[in-house]
């Protein structure tokens, strides 16, 4: 569980994934959407979740839906970072979410999506 000192920098979640051990300051990672849930449970709410689709346990789809069926957290942006590369997924993610990324990606790309969105 992060400390105080780390929930005030928090930025983002990134659920089921890691980004190659690059430095992505405010960065959390969690290993499933079961987990994410558990974390915002927790009054731990970040300001954009980097959400992958195929994950254990629970879909990013089922974590989006019950992100945004809860008051405390339907306002937190989403971004879907995936390998889906077909065109439902595409379609859904980029409706659905503040934006859809496909692996692989350049992590520069992914660190200006996120500051356009928290510019908002």
């Amino acid at each position: 569980m992060p400390t105080n000192s780390e929930i005030i920098k928090l930025q983002s979640l990134f659920v089921n994934g890691n980004l190659g051990g690059t430095n992505f300051g405010g960065l959390i990672t969690i290993e499933n959407g079961k987990k994410c849930l558990e974390f915002l449970e927790n009054n731990l709410i970040p300001d954009v979740i980097i959400l992958d689709i195929m994950m254990p346990e629970m879909s990013g789809w089922k974590t989006f839906d019950k992100i945004k069926e809860n008051l405390n957290w339907n306002k937190i942006p989403i971004v879907f970072l995936t390998a889906r590369t077909d065109n439902v997924a595409k379609n859904a993610g980029g409706f659905l979410g503040e934006a859809y990324i496909e692996k692989p990606f350049e992590i520069t790309f992914l660190k200006d999506k996120i500051d356009e969105i928290l510019k908002k």
